[in-house]
């Protein structure tokens, strides 16, 4: 009899474990969403969250990634202070770095910053695809085209500083003004020269400067539609239309990759 009870006791454990990991990550009670403000690291989980007063409902069914009509969400202000630039890490390597700039433009603007709460399942990306949850960086407000598609973050996992503020600077106004655009949109998904947390792509400064290895033809090519210029399995980037990225925003883009490029930068960090 005791032996038949150990081995039932043993199954109901099996079972339970085999459960969890067979859940989605909104019904896992051990999923958290860690978020560094200043040199403390906050943990918090999902239920957490919704007991939190600034907790809210929201109708999230007609933003870019629509959610759900009646999704919780906490302001972002209500989690870390916003007096700097934020870096957004998702669980499949996508990395937002939010500048100062936006988070000042936003208040300006009215628009909201909030941290969408998964407390029942939410759509899939695509068919078969990932659950965008547990978290979600979403933004509301009249104005809230202002925020670039880079800057809504689903499968978000942790905020911390960003390290945007460690770029090499461009020393010209286009490349000042490219180093920007590559901080909003493409330091998301690359690093350049080992700066930034994102790792979906290539660093675009090491081992050898992008604009040494791709014609300014090809680059644009890539950014207005990476799947027509090449494929390979991993294949994560997105097209940038010209209403996310203009051609004037291209060309101070590749002049500052250009400049990093023949700095020497790049072969300081190897």
């Amino acid at each position: 009899m005791k032996a038949r009870m150990n081995g039932r006791h043993v199954f109901k454990r099996l079972f339970f474990l085999v459960g969890l990991v067979a859940s989605p990550a909104w019904a896992n009670p051990s999923t958290v969403l860690s978020v560094k403000d200043g040199d403390t690291v906050h943990k918090f989980s999902v239920e957490e969250l919704l007991h939190r007063p600034e907790t809210q409902r929201l109708d999230l069914s007609h933003i870019k990634q629509p959610l759900g009509p009646d999704v919780p969400a906490i302001p972002l202000s209500a989690l870390i202070h916003q007096d700097d630039a934020l870096a957004f890490q998702a669980t499949d390597l996508f990395t937002a770095e939010i500048p100062r700039s936006v988070f000042e433009q936003a208040r300006k603007h009215h628009v909201t910053a909030w941290i969408a709460i998964e407390d029942k399942e939410w759509p899939k990306r695509r068919p078969h695809g990932h659950d965008l949850g547990p978290f979600a960086l979403v933004w509301t407000g009249e104005e809230v085209g202002i925020i670039k598609q880079e800057q809504w973050v689903d499968q978000l996992a942790a905020i911390t500083p960003s390290s945007s503020n460690e770029l090499p600077a461009g020393t010209s106004e286009p490349a000042a003004k490219g180093q920007v655009i590559f901080a909003e949109n493409c330091l998301p998904c690359h690093q350049l020269m080992g700066v930034g947390e994102g790792s979906m792509g290539p660093d675009l400064g090491r081992p050898i400067p992008v604009t040494e290895y791709i014609t300014p033809k090809g680059f644009r090519a890539i950014i207005r539609n990476p799947k027509q210029v090449r494929k390979w399995p991993s294949e994560h980037m997105e097209s940038f239309p010209e209403s996310a990225i203009s051609e004037s925003d291209l060309d101070a883009l590749w002049t500052y990759l250009q400049e990093v490029g023949q700095s020497g930068l790049a072969q300081k960090h190897l």
